[in-house]
């Protein structure tokens, strides 16, 4: 039983293709790549929450249950029959002065959940740089969550209301910089369907208020940004079970410094699905035209061989900062993930190829570039619960925002064993993450989480990165210690200093250091 489900844990993992990349190891700060595609000004959602990508695009920023459930539209289905509620903490502590406390609630009553999670992190750094401009060690993040859903025979209803706020200093030569974000999203679900007809409609609500000092930003003092989106389909199941059917979007984004900036556009298309396949094809329209938007996926499972191809053309608007109109890049992009099964070995082959075009420049951002990416990965199941991971990723770009590292790898070996008559079962792993051929490139803005492109491009050293966890579960109770950036301790016990192992993924922050914590997590099922 404990290899299925650390198999399941490992496949999961690297099945989405999504890596997040830590600045530091409190997990505050840093970037996300989607199948080798920086995100930065769009758009996502985590559990049926949505946030407006223009200023925030990193979800581990916003506590474990936000990351854990990335690019998630929604909670599981309801289970009619279920009657129990669940609840759990987990407290972390760790080096220099990380302290976190998570706190949820699922409450389940016949067709109707209840979902709570309040989430906490103080963490002040190697540099102190997160200290806010009181001076005093103070949470850089608190994050509160509610959800209600309700599961009928032909409808279904969620309702999602999120709270994210963060207050911490930043890295700059001017010693006074600092970050305080206010983010409420609210989000309504509703899907209605009977007989044949399916209707679906959604409404997300983003307000943020950022207050911010910083010497790369355009916007320094607050601002205010909102966003709205309206999504409604319509569909019809033919005798065939092939689905067929319209989706309109309607979207609205503003921006209030010392003056208002409104835009507003609306996405139609035309879809026809089965449990297999799904087609769209529609139009992006706005104040100055109409441009042309597709996407295709496909599916196909031959005994242990899974295959997964996804090509398409898509339009995001330009960030709101630095246009005062309007306009869109064009993104064409095309993937396929290809795994099978052998023996006791999962073997997974993934691709995507991505060409962006705009139509004018802005901010020194290319007019037209490519990004090739690829990613091999085996994972390998030996007898006494004993598994290795092996993922190895290569990046090919020309005038494309990438985070400079073109080759990335990652082994990670760990076992499953249990003590005391079986009473306590025991996890532990090592890993080594390298990031290879870095050049200095593109960097993300603390702030406006724009991407500046560095002045002298230069190779950079390869950074390498060991790990290790233990995790020891006694019924309900899991204790785990983790070890992040064994190197320097190593570093530490030999009086060597900071310097010979820099850690630094981001121009606009210091050197992660290392990071020891100690975590507990408590679950109660009434």
């Amino acid at each position: 039983m404990l290899r299925i489900i650390i198999a399941f844990l490992i496949s999961s993992l690297f099945s989405q293709n999504v890596e997040n990349v830590f600045y530091d190891f409190s997990r505050h700060q840093g970037h996300t790549l989607k199948r080798g595609d920086l995100l930065w000004n769009e758009d996502w959602s985590s559990n049926g929450i949505f946030f407006d990508g223009t200023f925030s695009n990193f979800s581990s920023m916003y506590g474990p249950q936000i990351e854990s459930n990335l690019f998630k539209s929604s909670l599981d289905s309801l289970e009619v029959d279920s009657i129990f509620t669940k609840s759990y903490f987990d407290y972390v502590q760790g080096d220099y002065f990380l302290d976190n406390l998570d706190l949820g609630i699922n409450y389940i009553r016949m067709n109707r959940r209840i979902d709570l999670n309040a989430f906490k992190r103080r963490y002040a750094g190697l540099y102190n740089q997160y200290n806010n401009k009181s001076g005093l060690i103070t949470p850089v993040q608190y994050t509160y969550i509610g959800r209600y859903s309700y599961e009928g025979v032909n409808d279904q209803l969620s309702v999602s209301l999120g709270n994210f706020n963060s207050d911490f200093g930043l890295f700059d030569s001017t010693n006074i910089s600092f970050l305080d974000s206010r983010i409420t999203s609210s989000n309504v679900k509703y899907n209605f369907s009977y007989d044949s007809l399916d209707i679906k409609v959604s409404y997300h609500n983003f307000l943020q208020r950022l207050d911010s000092f910083h010497s790369s930003s355009l916007n320094n003092g607050v601002v205010y940004l909102t966003r709205t989106k309206l999504s409604s389909s319509i569909s019809l199941i033919n005798s065939k079970n092939f689905m067929y059917g319209a989706l309109i979007n309607f979207n609205k984004r503003s921006l209030d410094i010392d003056n208002t900036k409104t835009y507003g556009w609306i996405s139609f298309n035309v879809f026809l699905k089965n449990k297999k396949s799904q087609f769209y094809i529609g139009v992006n329209s706005y104040e100055d035209g109409q441009k042309l938007i597709a996407s295709g996926e496909s599916n196909f499972k031959h005994n242990s061989f899974n295959s997964k191809l996804n090509a398409g053309r898509s339009l995001k608007p330009t960030h709101i900062s630095f246009t005062d109109t309007i306009l869109f890049e064009q993104k064409d992009h095309f993937w396929i993930e290809n795994s099978f099964i052998l023996n006791k070995s999962k073997i997974g082959i993934d691709f995507a190829f991505y060409k962006i075009n705009r139509n004018s420049t802005y901010m020194g951002l290319p007019k037209n570039g490519f990004n090739n990416w690829m990613f091999f990965y085996v994972n390998h199941y030996f007898s006494n619960d004993l598994f290795l991971h092996i993922g190895y990723s290569l990046v090919d770009n020309s005038d494309y925002v990438s985070d400079g590292i073109k080759n990335r790898l990652k082994i990670k070996v760990g076992n499953n064993f249990r003590l005391f008559s079986n009473a306590m079962s025991v996890h532990y792993s090592i890993s080594l993450n390298g990031y290879l051929n870095r050049k200095n490139e593109y960097s993300l803005s603390p702030v406006e989480k724009f991407p500046f492109k560095t002045d002298q491009i230069s190779e950079l050293e390869d950074i390498w990165i060991p790990y290790f966890n233990l995790k020891c579960v006694v019924k309900n109770v899991e204790i785990t210690y983790e070890m992040n950036n064994v190197l320097n301790i190593i570093y530490d016990s030999l009086g060597k200093s900071y310097n010979d192992n820099q850690i630094i993924f981001n121009q606009y922050y210091p050197s992660a250091s290392r990071m020891a914590s100690l975590s507990i997590k408590w679950s109660f099922l009434n």
